[in-house]
């Protein structure tokens, strides 16, 4: 049934909360109405979609004079371009896959990932998108959207093992890089290559790490200021990295059988996909690529043998003899980290390693004793305004400065769809 009264109700449940006097808030009031602003705005732009997918389904922008949906949304509403073409696809999303739409509805998934999911539908079909709903919801309830599309990509690349192959190929078609002068700047736009965009990616995040904890600066101003101090070092230093002198640090995570696999030219023998960090998912002829010119560092991951013990360990721990996490020992810790701060929730990848014990309490610089903070965890650690230990078996577990518990379901989420997507261990 429909209520034709609901939306005069709504405007003046609106109006209400927005004469509030939040000066009058206490600090918890104001955490619970962020919270339910958010959840009910988030609820209402799901509906907004639904709207616009039915009222196109009727030609109502006919009606109303307009030649397409899109140029009835920008002469009513005032959407942009953007805007108009997010709404259509989050609306059509929303009829094809009924179970996003009732957790978008319930507010345990945000609109951002629905237009993961309308990305999905695109790239891999409604049907293959409704079949994937019980497997991909529970990372969108637990993750951010970057996340979620990481997934999808994931379950692509399983259906379809070539995929990434065939998008690096076509990719290179719209390879760009110009820098225009605007007014008293520079303009840089693009489009970059896995490869170019990582390297990029990683000189950028080094240059922009504070100098310090006093160092007040907001990040695109580091970022910018630190280039500018790499671009002068090289000029100063009169020699341009066009020598091949030093190899770019790069980083891939790979099964020894898939890189095999990729060396030998293997595109069909099934195998775990391999993950340029800062990126994704690549595929075997970019692997084989990147190999042929790659320093290799071999890491032994923990495996339970029969008799239920774990090999490697405590192969890479020095006690006591080092204070500071080797070289070895950081490269562990962020591959076991995917490259990213080990706090739940955060995805920042310039990583200081911290001792879960401290040094000064006679805390040793072993595996099971260290992990990857970035630098406002690490000084949250410190402050005592968020801890840290480790499990038994391992397992990180975080607490706030009140003891309560900082849910890790991200990274459990995703794990979980990983099982879910690997293919089953030969007999």
């Amino acid at each position: 049934m429909f209520d034709q009264g609901w939306a005069s109700r709504l405007h003046e449940i609106v109006a209400d909360g927005c004469a509030m006097d939040l000066a009058a808030a206490s600090t918890d009031d104001l955490r619970v109405l962020l919270i339910g602003v958010q959840a009910e705005a988030d609820a209402l732009q799901a509906l907004h979609a639904r709207v616009v997918a039915e009222f196109e389904a009727r030609d109502g922008h006919r009606a109303d004079g307009c030649a397409s949906m899109a140029a009835w949304l920008r002469r009513h509403l005032r959407l942009s371009g953007a805007e108009t073409r997010a709404r259509r696809r989050a609306g059509l999303t929303l009829v094809e896959l009924p179970e996003v739409r009732a957790a978008v509805e319930v507010g345990t998934i945000r609109p951002a990932h629905v237009e993961v999911f309308a990305t999905g539908v695109k790239r891999l079909g409604a049907k293959t998108m409704r079949e994937a709903q019980e497997l991909l919801l529970p990372v969108a309830e637990a993750c951010d959207p970057v996340d979620l599309a990481t997934a999808v990509d994931r379950l692509r690349d399983t259906l379809d093992p070539d995929a990434a192959d065939r998008d690096w190929v076509a990719a290179q078609e719209k390879y760009d890089l110009t820098l225009h002068r605007v007014g008293h700047g520079w303009d840089v736009s693009g489009y970059l290559d896995p490869e170019t965009g990582v390297k990029l990616k990683h000189v950028l995040s080094s240059v922009a790490a504070p100098q310090g904890p006093d160092d007040a600066r907001p990040v695109a101003q580091r970022r910018v200021e630190g280039l500018h101090a790499l671009l002068t070092s090289i000029l100063d230093s009169g020699t341009l990295p066009s020598d091949k002198g030093i190899r770019p640090h790069l980083a891939v995570s790979v099964d020894l059988d898939t890189l095999q696999r990729a060396v030998r030219g293997d595109r069909t023998t099934p195998a775990p996909p391999a993950f340029l960090a800062g990126y994704g998912a690549i595929g075997r002829d970019l692997l084989s690529r990147l190999a042929c010119d790659a320093a290799l560092s071999v890491v032994l991951t923990e495996t339970t043998d029969a008799a239920g013990r774990v090999p490697y360990r405590h192969v890479l721990d020095v006690g006591r003899v080092e204070r500071l996490a080797t070289a070895k020992q950081r490269l562990a810790i962020l591959i076991q980290q995917d490259f990213r701060c080990a706090t739940p929730g955060c995805h920042n990848t310039y990583l200081e390693i911290h001792h879960i014990i401290a040094w000064l309490d006679g805390g040793p610089t072993d595996m099971h004793n260290l992990c990857g903070l970035c630098v406002g965890c690490h000084h949250l650690v410190h402050a005592g305004q968020l801890s840290c230990r480790r499990d038994p078996d391992g397992t990180l577990v975080f607490t706030g400065r009140d003891g309560a518990l900082v849910p890790d379901t991200g990274r459990r989420a995703l794990t979980d769809l990983q099982r879910g997507l690997d293919p089953p261990t030969a007999a």
